[in-house]
């Protein structure tokens, strides 16, 4: 039986800004609120389709997220940066939006 120090609780977070830059190579920005949480305390994993981010605030607490890409990225040049509580993580993506040939729906 655990026991109830041994529970940890995990906090989703979810990232926000997300965004294509058109004007130069098209990329994924996301930032996601992990206050507390130490530099050294943060497993970040990117493959090609997807992410996830598991970073530990104390020793029963921990921040999570995973998300899929719509298309691949460019693990090889992601850029990261932690201040303060925010990590900010720009992933570029190795194809042209896929949506931009899609048919807009209209909303009524």
């Amino acid at each position: 039986m655990s026991d109830e120090k041994d529970v940890i609780r995990r906090i989703w977070v979810p990232g926000f800004d997300c965004d294509c830059d058109v004007e130069d190579k098209d990329k994924v920005s996301m930032k996601f609120d992990i206050p507390g949480a130490r530099k050294e305390d943060i497993d970040l994993r990117i493959i090609p389709d997807g992410l996830r981010l598991v970073a530990k605030r104390d020793p029963t607490t921990e921040y999570v997220s995973e998300y899929s890409f719509k298309c691949p990225v460019d693990v090889d040049n992601v850029r990261v940066v932690y201040n303060e509580g925010e990590l900010d993580i720009e992933i570029p993506m190795t194809c042209s939006d896929p949506f931009s040939d899609s048919p807009r729906i209209d909303v009524q």
